[in-house]
């Protein structure tokens, strides 16, 4: 739903990423203080949803960066983060888990995409280059 959105100029890369990461940020909170299982199930349904468009839409704004001739090694160094985050995230929210307490997971997952989501706040540029001529025209 929001990669298609981010080919809009109006909407952009960035500011998809933005929203959509700070929503992700604020329903870690609830899903570590839900006390059924049906809605951990809705939120961290919606929280997946709500993170999905980093992992669906890095790639075009790696190629929106990058020269052509180096969009290989540039995909390639994007894809191993894409990669390394679902293989070593159960690593560590296993030991989370068995340390302290399954929601120390959430409270982790809360604080580290809350860091990112105001380090990219402050410092992520639009890359997709109509969204950048259409806020110049504007």
């Amino acid at each position: 739903v929001f990669s298609p959105m981010s080919e809009n100029a109006i909407f952009g890369r960035t500011s998809i990423y933005i929203k959509t990461l700070f929503l992700f940020v604020i329903l870690q909170i609830p899903t570590a203080l839900v006390i059924n299982i049906a809605g951990l199930c809705i939120l961290r349904f919606l929280g997946g949803f709500f993170a999905s468009p980093c992992l669906a839409t890095g790639g075009a704004s790696v190629a929106d960066v990058v020269k052509f001739w180096n969009l290989p090694v540039g995909l390639a160094a994007w894809s191993l983060g894409a990669v390394c985050g679902p293989r070593f995230g159960p690593f560590f929210g296993s030991i989370l888990t068995v340390k302290a307490s399954w929601r120390c997971t959430f409270w982790f997952m809360c604080i580290i995409s809350g860091f990112s989501f105001v380090m990219l706040g402050f410092t992520l540029p639009e890359t997709f280059g109509i969204t950048l001529l259409y806020r110049k025209a504007k």
